[in-house]
């Protein structure tokens, strides 16, 4: 619009460090929204690396960020699912709480993208990083392929004692009769061998590592 006579602009009202404290920040990367694919594409990584995804979040964030059947109304790369990393971040309630947190999104992420490199992130926990990045980064076909598609394990739960505890919740008709009785004496030949059927051996766990296994009925 074209006014005949010049139009005195308001000066900003300077806020005070109260108001300044509880001003939203920016959002980072908010304008890359109106870019086109290829500039999005370039900084993707950059805008990736900045995301630490609390575990406890994780599966509601794969399925927003990385849905397993893209719309078909949405034109993507062929690479632009594929971060080259992921950030997951632990808490100390993650910590305090009595039973293992669900992070099967997170394995099944994995092996669906096993060239992400996830790591994990701890303030209060330091001594659980090294092993979580070992089982996360895990490099075997056979547990890859024990997770996708109609897969055999029906939950992959973390735990955090005074290890890191991964139980493994195996389909009943892919489970051993001594997984189903509580009262079974497992014999170590058979527990090893158990885990080998999905990729485990006996030189892929750290000796500070509990890899446990349970059955799912439904």
């Amino acid at each position: 619009m074209i006014h005949d006579t010049s139009k005195n602009m308001a000066k900003k009202a300077k806020r005070s460090p109260q108001e300044s404290a509880h001003t939203p920040k920016p959002i980072p990367y908010i304008g890359l929204t109106q870019t086109c694919a290829q500039i999005r594409a370039e900084f993707r990584p950059m805008w990736l690396s900045s995301h630490q995804i609390h575990l406890e979040c994780m599966a509601t964030y794969v399925k927003a960020f990385f849905p397993v059947r893209v719309p078909n109304v949405v034109s993507f790369e062929s690479d632009a699912l594929g971060p080259a990393s992921l950030r997951v971040w632990i808490r100390k309630h993650d910590h305090e709480i009595d039973y293992p947190q669900d992070a099967t999104q997170l394995f099944k992420f994995k092996a669906q993208l096993p060239d992400c490199v996830v790591t994990w992130h701890s303030l209060a926990y330091e001594r659980y990083q090294q092993d979580l990045n070992r089982i996360i980064n895990y490099n075997s076909t056979v547990w890859r392929k024990s997770l996708s598609g109609r897969s055999m394990i029906s939950q992959v739960r973390l735990g955090f004692q005074e290890t890191v505890v991964m139980k493994v919740v195996v389909k009943e008709r892919h489970s051993e009769p001594w997984t189903k009785n509580g009262f079974h004496k497992v014999i170590a030949s058979e527990f090893d061998s158990f885990k080998e059927r999905f990729g485990w051996d006996r030189e892929a766990v750290d000796a500070r590592v509990v890899v446990d296994f349970s059955v799912d009925y439904s």
